[in-house]
């Protein structure tokens, strides 16, 4: 995920970069579009702008970005033939944020305010943004075929006890070609043990969802503690886990090459099968190696292995231990 318009004298060494685009915020800097096209940005009932509930300065009384309306077809083709101008510079696609289904709409303050819906004169039904959204995101992906589209989505948007099988979910996930899981589940702190609503195993299934729906998963770390070698061998151990093969992980706390992480290469080669409950832990084998997860707020546990195993450090091992919130990835002798 890169910038324009730093990049875009790069994308010659680097052809892969998915260029970096809010789909539902103006930055206030954008003063030209703000002043042509006031209509474009999202009011509450007194007729004050909105903004997306991120990086707001109450005492600015101002966030990073005003809240477009995405139900404005003016601004639809106005953002997408931006994108076509500053893709066609080299970049292999789109990263597009703030693919929210569920409201991050606030006032300078960052405190919620449900908008008006500029073409009802009404309070806009969450269900009607999460459709306004849904068409954008099919508009992008049929007006720009054949880039690569990452959205970054809130895992749990959509009704409870619906979420991403929400129609307008569906669709918008059918109208990308990865979703990135932003926080990840090393740095995701909310995160549970068992099978509750916010477990790990929840999670996973999440992932599945996706997986069916013919789509791929970044499990995308944010967090300084991500970065340590337990966070890193807990986040690509869950990779494995689900991974068809259409899958990524982020770490943003990798600045320089020197700073690369060796398990990063490893090859595992092809699944064996599913993963599945082993000894406690979920476990998926692999042609060339086994990964063990021990999920968050779990006993410890300690297992022998049926044959012996090698570690990302060399190490041959025949058993082992694992606290909670911990991966471990080991290869065939």
């Amino acid at each position: 995920m890169v910038y324009s318009t730093w990049f875009d004298k790069k994308t010659r060494w680097y052809p892969g970069g998915l260029l970096y685009k809010d789909c539902c915020g103006i930055y206030p800097k954008q003063q030209d579009v703000l002043s042509q096209h006031p209509d474009w940005v999202l009011k509450d009932e007194a007729g004050n702008a909105l903004f997306i509930q991120y990086n707001c300065k109450p005492e600015q009384n101002m966030c990073s970005h005003y809240a477009a309306d995405v139900g404005n077809p003016a601004f639809r083709e106005w953002w997408i033939n931006e994108a076509r101008n500053v893709i066609s510079r080299g970049y292999k696609g789109l990263w597009i944020d703030d693919v929210n289904m569920s409201w991050r709409i606030s006032n300078g303050q960052g405190k919620f305010v449900n908008p008006i819906d500029p073409r009802t004169g009404r309070l806009m039904p969450e269900e009607d943004w999460r459709r306004y959204l849904a068409e954008f995101m099919e508009q992008v992906r049929a007006e720009l075929p054949g880039i690569d589209i990452v959205h970054n989505a809130i895992w749990f948007a959509g009704p409870k006890g619906i979420r991403d099988r929400d129609p307008f979910i569906q669709r918008e996930y059918r109208a990308a070609d990865y979703i990135n899981n932003e926080h990840g589940v090393y740095g995701d702190h909310g995160l549970r043990g068992g099978a509750g609503e916010w477990s790990y195993q929840i999670r996973l299934e999440y992932y599945d969802r996706v997986h069916a729906l013919g789509k791929g998963v970044i499990i995308d770390e944010v967090a300084p503690e991500s970065n340590t070698s337990q966070g890193r061998e807990f986040t690509v151990a869950t990779y494995f886990l689900v991974s068809t093969g259409l899958d990524a992980v982020g770490n943003q706390q990798i600045h320089h090459s020197s700073e690369w992480w060796s398990g990063y290469d490893i090859d595992l080669g092809d699944p064996l099968g599913p993963r599945g409950l082993w000894n406690g832990l979920y476990r998926r084998d692999y042609s060339a190696g086994v990964v063990l997860v021990n999920p968050p707020e779990s006993p410890r546990q300690t297992v022998t292995l049926p044959s012996p195993l090698v570690t990302l450090e060399g190490a041959q091992v025949t058993s082992l231990t694992l606290d909670a919130k911990q991966g471990i990835i080991l290869r065939r002798p």
